[in-house]
């Protein structure tokens, strides 16, 4: 729980569901949901109005493997929000969809080829318009030694703009450029060095 799998659970008003196939040795999938229970809200313009507030979320996981060869998997989730979404005529549940894709290539014993590409899109409204990002890493997994790992990788990411509001990125610092597609693209290239 928590972001981690060695820390327990300690959000108690929480329900969590998990559910995993396994298929074959090669094929693993993963049902996921998520109910959070959040203190309720007010209106604006009536405080006395109270709210539901809660969160759900619901993923499922695919992923495939051949040993020495490559894994590829895939995540997709959607969560819904209560009462999240003004739309200035009223209150409505702010539904968010994401979706990760990732590959790793076995190249040689000590050298690896790792691709990803994430989705996201916080409001997928119809009123709730330019708010989607993609993100693209591709980066080598360099093993001169079993316990250091060298991995330069390139990051890619897009953002539709927002009119007045800054884009904060999701990768680490980097050069901003603008497009004449309203987007804003987010390049990097960093070497990371793991021991």
């Amino acid at each position: 729980g928590n972001g981690s799998g060695n820390k327990p659970e300690v959000e108690l008003q929480n329900s969590l569901f998990q559910f995993a196939i396994l298929p074959t040795n090669n094929l693993t999938s993963t049902i996921y949901y998520h109910h959070k229970f959040l203190p309720p809200k007010t209106t604006n313009t009536n405080q006395t109005i109270s709210l539901n507030n809660d969160e759900d979320l619901l993923a499922l996981f695919l992923g495939y493997q051949l040993e020495g060869i490559c894994k590829i998997g895939i995540e997709p989730y959607l969560s819904f929000r209560r009462n999240e979404f003004n739309n200035q005529t009223e209150f409505l549940t702010k539904t968010s969809f994401g979706s990760t894709f990732f590959a790793i290539f076995y190249i040689a014993k000590n050298l690896n080829l790792v691709c990803r590409y994430d989705y996201f899109d916080p409001n997928i409204n119809t009123k709730a318009t330019n708010d989607r990002r993609n993100l693209y890493i591709i980066a080598l997994n360099i093993k001169p030694e079993p316990k250091i790992t060298i991995a330069p990788n390139f990051i890619f990411e897009t953002y539709e703009r927002l009119p007045q509001r800054t884009v904060k990125p999701s990768a680490p610092q980097g050069s901003l450029f603008s497009t004449p597609f309203k987007n804003v693209v987010n390049i990097k290239s960093i070497v990371r060095f793991y021991a």
